[in-house]
């Protein structure tokens, strides 16, 4: 009796590390003398990584908690006052700066122009790697990141499976004298996407790219797994695989897998390496975690950036590049 065979699968899943915060932008209250409020505090000795924050012309720092000064016309010191963020701005260029800036935006004269509200307390209204200030100054620039102080920039990894292929190293015979000798494919057409961002499961490891527009500094925000995603592509062949048999039954078959990796986000991503499982049924087979640097995107750009895209070819296992990912043949069955 012929059957369909066989039945793999690609699972995925993940756990983001990055937390982002929701912008606090409604009714903010008058603080009091014991109130805390979030600044940028410049360190230009600040690592890469999840806390990292930049300011304006891009210098590196990070958040902190401060004691508000409750007389200052601009709590959290970022360049753009209190009455502005409460009431809302505008994004115009100043040609004597050379620099955008912050001014009020006029129901009469601005309707037509974008009106900026932020959190006055927190010179990171939006939670994302870059400060109100910094958002501000490049909103509008030709960088591959879409910089709005109050939308959060963040990558969006999606990851498709194009192809997988299953090829016997040496002919499948049974016992009717049916026989598999070559390599089969199919084409497939899925993808599962995941956000980073606040609650949001993701299916890919790497890290937020945030590259002032000079491209000389980059933000890395490393994130891990939890979700589950699976694709399942069936295969069928001339042969019984009930008396099924081949030289190797421990190694009958390797498998490979075609996978685009595409960035759908409003920031670039670096780094990008996807962690997922190969499974027959419900038997996992082979779990890759695409550590080899030819199984990484090495960078991503958005959409904007035109490099968004890119393609690999997974067929050996991790870590070991010169070891196929083998099926036995009683997984074939």
């Amino acid at each position: 009796m012929k059957k369909l065979k066989p039945a793999l699968s690609v699972l995925g899943s993940v756990s983001m590390a990055l937390t982002l915060a929701s912008p606090a932008l409604a009714d903010i209250k008058q603080p009091n003398a014991g109130s805390t409020i979030e600044m940028f505090k410049e360190d230009a000795n600040a690592k890469e990584g999840k806390d990292l924050i930049y300011g304006i012309d891009g210098k590196k720092g990070k958040m902190s908690t401060e004691k508000i000064e409750i007389q200052n016309d601009d709590w959290d010191q970022d360049g753009i006052s209190n009455d502005l963020e409460i009431k809302g701005y505008k994004i115009e260029f100043n040609r004597q700066t050379g620099k955008n800036e912050a001014q009020a935006w006029d129901p009469e004269r601005d309707k037509d122009k974008l009106k900026f509200i932020t959190n006055p307390m927190s010179a990171n209204s939006d939670g994302d790697p870059f400060t109100d200030a910094y958002e501000v100054q490049y909103y509008g620039s030709n960088s591959d990141t879409e910089f709005n102080p109050m939308v959060a920039n963040i990558p969006n990894l999606q990851v498709g499976i194009k192809r997988i292929g299953v090829t016997p190293l040496a002919a499948i015979t049974d016992s009717n004298g049916g026989s598999i000798d070559k390599g089969w494919e199919k084409s497939v057409s899925t993808q599962h996407s995941f956000g980073v961002g606040a609650g949001v499961e993701g299916g890919v490891e790497g890290s937020a790219a945030g590259p002032v527009p000079s491209g000389k500094a980059s933000l890395n925000v490393s994130y891990g797994y939890s979700k589950t995603s699976t694709d399942t592509e069936r295969y069928s062949s001339n042969i019984d695989w009930s008396t099924a048999k081949t030289v190797d039954s421990a190694k009958a078959a390797k498998v490979s897998l075609q996978l685009e990796y595409k960035n759908t986000g409003t920031a670039s991503a670096q780094n990008v390496s996807p962690h997922f499982n190969i499974r027959l049924g419900d038997k996992i087979i082979s779990t890759v975690k695409a550590t080899q640097d030819r199984y990484k995107a090495n960078q991503l750009s958005t959409e904007k950036g035109g490099r968004n895209t890119t393609e690999v070819l997974i067929d050996s296992v991790d870590n070991q590049a010169d070891v196929n990912i083998y099926l036995s043949l009683d997984e074939l069955k």
